[in-house]
């Protein structure tokens, strides 16, 4: 049997996953980042650009970066750069914080979802300069 693959889907593919590399290595260097990555690619391929899409596209990415998140944590703690006693303070409410962010998701208005997005994002990369 002979499958035939299309040189757009082989295009894609690998567009996809040098994207996806991308993202894990910014996530694994930075130990944050990857995500936004994901999120603007997951923007441009759903075809869904409704605010229902929207909402889509971001619980993808935090789907998508669990896995990165873990392996960049196991490679961390693996060399010893894993603060054990700051990292169990956080997690509680962390745990608490994400289930409470998925609740407001899919009640908050999703404009105001990406504006509160980017602020953080400029906040955040303002924290790193200075």
């Amino acid at each position: 049997m002979k499958i035939a693959i299309e040189k757009n889907n082989v295009v894609r593919l690998g567009i996809l996953a040098f994207v996806g590399s991308l993202a894990g290595f910014i996530n694994g260097f930075l130990g944050a980042g990857g995500g936004i990555i994901l999120l603007s690619m997951f923007r441009r391929l759903n075809p869904n650009k409704s605010s229902e899409g929207a909402r889509d596209d971001f619980a993808s990415v935090v789907a998508a970066v669990l896995p990165l998140c873990v392996v960049s944590a196991i490679s961390y703690s693996s060399r010893g750069s894993l603060d054990m006693n700051l990292f169990l303070r956080f997690v509680p409410g962390a745990i608490v914080g994400g289930v409470v962010g998925a609740y407001l998701t899919d009640k908050i208005d999703t404009r105001i979802l990406k504006n509160v997005f980017a602020l953080i994002i400029i906040v955040a990369g303002i924290n790193m300069i200075f």
